[in-house]
């Protein structure tokens, strides 16, 4: 499909003006066209073929000037670009037209002077205007006056060919991607997990003593909701981070049952607990003395919080041999294992590295959930990601279990850290 469009926005000039440039930008398909020195401008109006005139080439433009239209008079015309392409003729735009007006200048109203008319005479022709005005407005607000239908608008690679760029679509949009921004300075190291302090309730939380980075935990009873959660102090309160209580153990098998005993002589009747309370003085009824015997519950110490953490936070060293593909991790949080020597990495079993390493398993599963048996359907996912000492690259791979407890792993795969 072949396009025209006027270069420099001239589509019209006054009689008898000579200097006006007239630019032409041919489009092929989408692409500019290139112009060859035999391309000529042909124009015509309502009446018929007028006129053709050799155009000259500017940046890939064809451009004409007002002077070489001085024999037309003024009124609008229509114009095509023809141009010589591999020995045929090739015309532009496939499709209509493009439009030119010539317009009168102030002598060619009439020929000569503009003639006088009285103020008479122009009080009456500008009443007359006036009322035709008003009835045309009324009859459009009555009635509504609907538009033509607006041509396809330009592209913006056909606007930047029209404006001087030379290239294809393709290289066009390439020149709109510009250079990849610098990489942003390393930030500064964070700061280490220390509980500063605990306290007995969210609502004795205070900040005296702390700063940003700085960590607490609530120490109560174990039947407080609020027992072993974790907050970090951000210079103007507390953020919650988590609950380290953790969740209720998994009960244990019932053991076997034992032989029976021989059974032995009667004893003694020997005193109750209670009587040897009251022989050494206690005063009340048995009710009394087993309220006694209940203290309160005792209280998380600072060192059994930091014991629990350091315990989450630390490296577990493999042990030779060690299938990687069977470290089902569903603790609720991520564990962390590494080797340290190339003897150890060698020895172990679906690892893709023979030198030191560490490596964290990452688990989406509840804490303390079940690896799943026939009949007790239940899931365990669990990500690898394995970092070799000395390299930018980590190691990813996966690891879950079915309905039946089968363990089906995802190979490792290598990626490069920035």
């Amino acid at each position: 499909m072949r396009k025209l469009y006027l270069g420099n926005g001239n589509k019209q000039f006054k009689f008898a003006d000579t200097t006006t440039e007239i630019h032409l930008s041919a489009l092929d398909n989408g692409s500019a066209a290139t112009l060859s020195a035999d391309a000529k401008v042909r124009i015509k109006n309502d009446s018929g073929y007028l006129l053709d005139v050799n155009a000259g080439i500017d940046n890939n433009h064809a451009v004409i000037t007002s002077g070489q239209l001085a024999k037309l008079p003024t009124g609008g015309y229509l114009i095509e670009l023809w141009d010589t392409v591999d020995g045929g003729t090739a015309i532009y735009p496939s499709d209509g037209f493009l439009t030119l007006q010539i317009n009168e200048n102030v002598t060619g109203i009439s020929g000569g002077l503009v003639s006088s008319i009285t103020v008479d005479d122009f009080v009456q022709q500008f009443s007359s205007l006036s009322e035709q005005l008003k009835q045309q407005v009324s009859d459009a607000v009555a009635n509504g006056l609907k538009g033509d239908t607006g041509a396809d608008g330009l592209s913006a690679y056909q606007v930047a060919v029209i404006n001087g760029y030379q290239g294809s679509q393709t290289e066009w949009l390439t020149s709109l991607i510009g250079e990849t921004g610098k990489k942003g300075e390393k930030g500064d190291p964070g700061k280490d997990f220390r509980i500063v302090k605990t306290f007995p309730s969210i609502a004795e939380m205070n900040g005296t003593g702390f700063s940003d980075g700085d960590f607490t935990m609530i120490a109560s009873d174990v039947n407080d909701p609020d027992d072993g959660k974790l907050y970090v102090w951000n210079g103007t309160g507390f953020t919650y981070i988590a609950d380290l209580s953790g969740s209720q153990g998994i009960k244990g098998d019932t053991g076997k049952t034992g032989d029976t005993g021989e059974k032995g002589d009667p004893g003694d009747q020997g005193l109750s607990a209670y009587q040897v309370a009251v022989n050494a003085g206690f005063s009340g009824s048995v009710d009394q003395w087993l309220a006694s015997l209940v203290g309160p519950q005792g209280a998380m110490t600072t060192q059994d919080i930091q014991s629990v953490v350091t315990n989450m936070l630390s490296y577990k060293v493999l042990a030779s041999g060690s299938d990687l593909f069977t470290l089902i991790n569903n603790t609720g949080y991520t564990k962390h294992y590494c080797i340290t020597t190339n003897a150890g990495a060698s020895s172990l079993l679906n690892c893709p590295v023979k030198t030191p390493f560490a490596l964290d398993i990452k688990t989406s599963s509840l804490a303390n959930q079940p690896i799943g048996t026939t009949g007790n359907a239940t899931y365990v996912y669990n990500v690898l990601e394995l970092h070799p000492i000395n390299s930018n690259s980590i190691w990813t791979a996966a690891i879950s279990t079915d309905g039946q407890g089968n363990i089906i792993a995802t190979p490792w795969k290598s990626l490069t850290a920035n």
